[in-house]
């Protein structure tokens, strides 16, 4: 009784640290990813093919293993103000935007250094020009909108140069749905009639992977 009463704790202490050994706890990092053409410039001008540029300046990964949960945000703010001398003529171009990205990530060893990701996302947009005209007698603001939701799949690579560092860049094929609305507004003259015309659009948007991210590990 005594001997197998041995053979048992032997067995099970064996058993538990081959348990141990085998099931590895999953180890949570962060990554933060910074787009460099948006730093340096442009590499390729996709739009002069048709496709857009990537518009995510700003991602972020929360990685557990082979998995990640991915997010990305990137904007514009741009006015300008032109005026004519001896006149009160100005006329004021306003551009703004907003990319949202929220998705999950399967990841896949490719080499010692390189590896690849197979994502899924839901994205939205919200896209504004405006021109501001004013004469002195009225103002005429000319607005155009944009908001889209959608979704779809991205392909990524990055290279890991040290432990903290490493570079990546990534494609996407999204399909959205949204509205476009264009307005013309008269401020002064009530007798002109402000106009406004409404679309519903739907796009399949194709990125390259033509933007470079400097990614930092943490």
């Amino acid at each position: 009784m005594k001997r197998l009463f041995i053979i048992f704790i032997t067995l099970f202490a064996f058993g538990n640290a081959w348990a141990q050994e085998e099931a590895e706890p999953v180890k949570l990092h962060t990554e933060i990813g910074v787009q460099t053409n948006a730093l340096f410039g442009r590499l390729v001008n996709a739009s002069d093919n048709g496709l857009e540029q990537n518009p995510y300046l700003l991602t972020g990964k929360l990685v557990f293993g082979n998995l990640a949960i991915r997010a990305g945000i990137g904007g514009q703010h741009d006015k300008q103000v032109d005026r004519v001398d001896g006149f009160a003529n100005t006329t004021t171009t306003l551009k703004q935007r907003l990319d949202l990205r929220l998705g999950v990530e399967r990841r896949m060893s490719l080499d010692d250094r390189w590896q690849g990701s197979l994502g899924l996302d839901v994205v939205a947009n919200w896209t504004q020009d405006k021109t501001i005209e004013d004469s002195g007698f009225d103002v005429i603001t000319d607005t155009h909108d944009l908001q889209y939701i959608g979704g779809g799949l991205a392909l990524g690579v990055k290279y890991q140069v040290t432990k903290r560092l490493s570079f990546g860049t990534e494609g996407y094929l999204y399909y959205t749905i949204g509205k476009l609305t264009d307005g013309e507004f008269f401020k002064n003259f009530p007798v002109s009639e402000d106009k406004i015309q409404k679309s519903d659009i739907s796009n399949i948007r194709v990125g390259l992977p033509a933007a470079l991210y400097l990614i930092l590990e943490f």
